[in-house]
């Protein structure tokens, strides 16, 4: 008689589930990640943006001779939007790491009700393949016995 868990379609269940909830969880954390690299650019990008004059020279900046008040007013602009633009991906990103908390929840638990299952399944197989033994043991023994008493009975008579 083979072994079967009587519980295997719940098992495999909760495996499909397990992996359901890792599945979300790795694509939380990529766009976790994506948000990161997002907010990284544009901060670099307003970096890259400022126009500052050397601090070794005295006077007016030689840059304002290529640019006009409404050019400083443009970068001004531009930075003030980009420093927004890295607020509002930082608040997201604040948003998705908690997605990712409860995400990684999620998966810890149907984790562990797979790992109860595979638990019990174990112990089962164990039993199972403790009870083949003694039955094996049994026909063994039986078998023996039975020599024996054709043994006996065939030097006696």
């Amino acid at each position: 008689m083979a072994f079967r868990f009587s519980l295997s379609a719940l098992l495999r269940l909760r495996s499909t589930l397990e992996r359901i909830e890792e599945s979300k969880l790795l694509f939380l954390r990529q766009e976790a990640q994506l948000l990161a690299a997002s907010g990284e650019r544009i901060a670099t990008a307003r970096r890259n943006l400022r126009i500052e004059p050397a601090p070794n020279l005295v006077g007016p900046s030689p840059l304002s001779a290529f640019f006009t008040g409404a050019d400083f007013q443009f970068l001004n602009l531009q930075q003030t939007r980009m420093a927004w633009q890295e607020q509002q991906i930082r608040r997201q990103l604040v948003e998705k790491q908690y997605e990712v908390q409860t995400q990684m929840a999620a998966f810890t638990e149907a984790r562990r009700k797979r790992q109860v299952l595979e638990s019990l399944r174990e112990r089962e197989l164990a039993m199972y393949a403790l009870e083949e033994r003694r039955r094996d043991q049994r026909r063994l023994d039986d078998a023996f016995l039975l020599l024996l008493i054709r043994q006996r009975a065939a030097s006696r008579g």
